[in-house]
């Protein structure tokens, strides 16, 4: 008889497969690792799976004016950048033009606010951050390579 795969536990489905909303269920529970968003994010972040691209983009667009908001704390960002990585392998790939652009923003303000402080994310973050900056859109490509630059201003460490 042919050897066979062992059978897989009753229930048990592999996460590539498994989709929800267009995100990985893998990036689903990285959001419920750790501490909650801040409560200023909940919203916007609960939007980012969505599959219409304007519902993302006008989540990654509030994100971006919040980040901007004088009331939110520097605790607030670092509590805001696990839950917004969870997404942004995503969205930084996004087939819509104003989804890249919008999350290239987003990791500009996050990258302005946190500047150092952003170092234990790098290794999730940094790949796609990267892509980001050779973006076939100018405003993508821009707000990426502008960020960068900001938050690595020594051209050796950008190397």
């Amino acid at each position: 008889s042919a050897a066979t795969a062992p059978p897989e536990k009753h229930g048990a489905v592999s996460t590539a497969s498994q989709h929800t909303g267009g995100v990985a269920v893998a990036d689903e529970q990285a959001l419920h690792e750790g501490a909650p968003p801040p409560s200023a994010f909940v919203h916007c972040i609960k939007q980012l799976p969505k599959r219409d691209a304007k519902t993302r983009t006008k989540a990654l667009m509030s994100i971006a004016a919040d980040l901007t908001s004088p009331e939110i704390s520097g605790d607030d960002v670092k509590a805001l950048v696990p839950h917004f990585a969870a997404f942004y392998r995503r969205l930084a790939v996004d087939v819509d033009r104003q989804v890249r652009a919008a999350a290239a923003n987003v990791m500009a303000a996050i990258a302005k606010e946190l500047k150092r402080a952003l170092t234990p994310h790098l290794k999730s973050l940094l790949p796609y951050w990267w892509l980001q900056c050779h973006d076939a859109d100018r405003e993508t490509a821009q707000a990426a390579t502008c960020a960068l630059e900001q938050t690595f201003p020594n051209e050796r460490k950008r190397a």
